[in-house]
């Protein structure tokens, strides 16, 4: 079986990640040397941003993360915490702690994901866009996620949403199932829709950033998100590079699907070691050059700040291509 979850920006822990993804951006623009880990929790209307940093930027914390809620949905409330203290003893580049990053591709799908991740994430956009543009969809809150799983020839996927008032349940059931129903799937498609009304996001749950995340398959490892740390480290670059050689490959060698695993010593900037297998279980590691990979040389255009912000929001717009995924 394969399967997919992809959450809309208002659930609790993509919040956390889109809120230190933004306040790490607001760091490197004003310090492009800054060495950061920042975590955002909370709940119940409250946020704790703790962490430690290594640079001469100096802002006020609080306005990114009320700008970043009004972002997300203006309907969210939460009052900051914030503890943000120098290091004890600055690193001097990458991580502090080995690090692996994970990335798949798949010529099942135009964005060269698998199938069951694409449609996911044409989901999730076409939700989007209805929230954001169509006043008849007033009632959608940015707190939904949609789960897609592919057994055999069929596809289920499963919608979990928190509307507010002024419609019922019946209704927000056909109005996601008329919509989902006609994005183009290569399965028969099978539509649930789980319901709940009132308060939502972190008004409703607790959340946090740096969650592990699996990657489409159940079989594929999960990787920590990067939120809240440099654009360098490898939590993100890395990660990035591990995405650009997937699709490369894939592309290339004409495969159907390719898994890459890119380890990083503590300190390093280039990786000690690759794996690359196919979908056919081969070992592409020798066509990867790990010189590449050096996250103190990141390619043209991958190197700005903005970037943290729009890998947090690929899957909710059509318009954020990012370098990597070009």
């Amino acid at each position: 079986m394969a399967w997919a979850r992809v959450s809309g920006p208002g659930d609790s822990d993509a919040v956390c990640d889109a809120i230190a993804a933004a306040i790490a951006e607001e760091y490197l623009r004003r310090d492009s040397g800054a060495l950061l880990a920042i975590r955002v929790s909370g709940g119940r209307g409250v946020l704790f941003v703790s962490g430690n940093v290594s640079s001469t930027a100096d802002f006020d914390v609080s306005a990114v993360i009320r700008r970043e809620l009004g972002r997300i949905d203006p309907s969210l409330q939460a009052e900051p915490f914030i503890s943000i203290e120098a290091m004890a003893e600055p690193r001097a580049f990458g991580g502090a702690e080995p690090w692996t990053a994970v990335s798949v591709a798949s010529s099942g799908s135009s964005l060269l994901w698998p199938d069951a991740h694409a449609f996911a994430i044409a989901c999730i956009r076409a939700l989007e866009q209805k929230r954001q543009q169509d006043p008849d969809w007033y009632w959608l809150t940015s707190d939904y996620s949609i789960a897609v799983a592919d057994d055999g020839d069929k596809r289920r996927l499963q919608a979990s949403v928190i509307h507010s008032d002024g419609v019922t349940p019946d209704e927000v059931r056909a109005r996601f199932a008329g919509l989902l129903s006609n994005i183009p799937s290569s399965k028969p498609l099978e539509v649930d829709v789980i319901c709940q009304q009132g308060v939502h996001s972190l008004m409703r749950r607790t959340g946090a950033s740096r969650q592990q995340r699996a990657i489409s398959f159940a079989r594929m490892p999960s990787a920590l998100q990067g939120s809240g740390r440099e654009l360098m480290h490898p939590t993100n670059l890395g990660q990035w590079y591990a995405r650009a050689i997937a699709r490369e490959l894939l592309k290339s060698q004409n495969l159907e699907a390719v898994a890459i695993e890119l380890d990083w010593f503590p300190l390093e900037a280039k990786p000690r070691s690759v794996r690359a297998i196919d979908h056919a279980g081969r070992n592409l590691a020798s066509l990867v050059d790990l010189e590449r990979c050096d996250l103190s040389r990141p390619p043209a255009g991958w190197n700005e700040p903005s970037l943290l912000l729009a890998s947090e929001q690929y899957a909710h717009a059509t318009d954020n291509v990012l370098p990597w995924e070009r």
